[in-house]
């Protein structure tokens, strides 16, 4: 039979000024907010870091008499224009969970740690939300999962080849160190914390694969020409497989450069560590 425990976290009214919040409070307080029990955004939004590399996270709770509806599915698209306006290489839309699964609270997909450090939209003066947390969570198929895909394109006909494949890679692979983590304690961790908590657990060549995908995510100052931009920008998920797959967006020279076999081979060696270091981990 499946344990639970309860847990509450309070999460605060975003309190910062940023155009992309402001945006999507105006449509909500205009015509959308009916649709959910919350609208939370989390990382840099939420922590006011912002950088040129940053993409949009958020969070909906939809009321169940809402979910799959029409006007959500409005909402959904009009708030992804203004997010792919706000980060045309965003590589994920809207996190979503309905009301009900806060007495199920799906940890796998979603770490309740997450929201210690969000922020509430709506509602607008800030939300305490308690959830039923499984006690038993697969944090090591989370962990397989992940590192799975990003050794995958590690392969010479999957590795990136535009700025927006790189952009999802390079996201991939600073996501390994917090789902490390989560399947080595058992318990999830917020990613900025991540990388401190676990560095000592690698030889230094398999940890530069991260220091150096840190470096090309500090180094993030890519522009999309304005005559790329209206097609970018569009939410549309045809479009967004046409980034994917199309030879927009290239990689210049010195960023290919950078992307070499040496980095390659110290990725390969940091999952390898991770595996080895994870094999007697057993989900409890």
């Amino acid at each position: 039979m499946k344990s639970f425990e309860e847990v509450t976290v309070s999460i605060p009214a975003y309190p910062f000024e940023a155009p992309i919040v402001s945006s999507i409070q105006q449509l909500l307080h205009g015509e959308f907010s009916e649709l959910f029990l919350a609208v939370i955004v989390h990382g840099s939004i939420a922590t006011n870091e912002i950088v040129p590399y940053s993409d949009f996270d958020g969070l909906l709770i939809v009321k169940e008499d809402h979910l799959g509806s029409p006007k959500l599915r409005e909402f959904k698209r009009r708030t992804l224009r203004l997010i792919y306006e706000f980060d045309p290489l965003q590589h994920h839309g809207w996190f979503e969970l309905s009301e009900a699964q806060m007495d199920d609270f799906p940890q796998d997909y979603f770490p309740y740690e997450l929201l210690e450090h969000s922020k509430t939209i709506y509602p607008a003066a800030g939300l305490e939300l308690t959830m039923r947390i499984p006690v038993t969570t697969d944090y090591l198929r989370v962990f397989n999962d992940l590192s799975s895909s990003v050794l995958k394109k590690t392969e010479p006909p999957f590795r990136p080849h535009n700025r927006y494949t790189l952009k999802t890679f390079i996201s991939q692979i600073l996501l390994l160190p917090s789902v490390y983590y989560a399947a080595r304690e058992q318990k999830a961790i917020f990613k900025k914390y991540s990388f401190a908590a676990v560095q000592g657990d690698f030889a230094y060549e398999a940890w530069r694969s991260i220091e150096r995908a840190s470096s090309i995510r500090s180094n993030w100052n890519y522009q999309v020409s304005l005559i790329l931009r209206p097609f970018v920008t569009r939410p549309e998920r045809v479009f967004r497989k046409l980034l994917q797959k199309g030879p927009f967006l290239g990689l210049e020279p010195e960023l290919e450069a950078s992307l070499s076999m040496d980095f390659y081979a110290d990725l390969i060696k940091l999952i390898q560590e991770m595996r080895s270091n994870l094999h007697q981990v057993k989900v409890v």
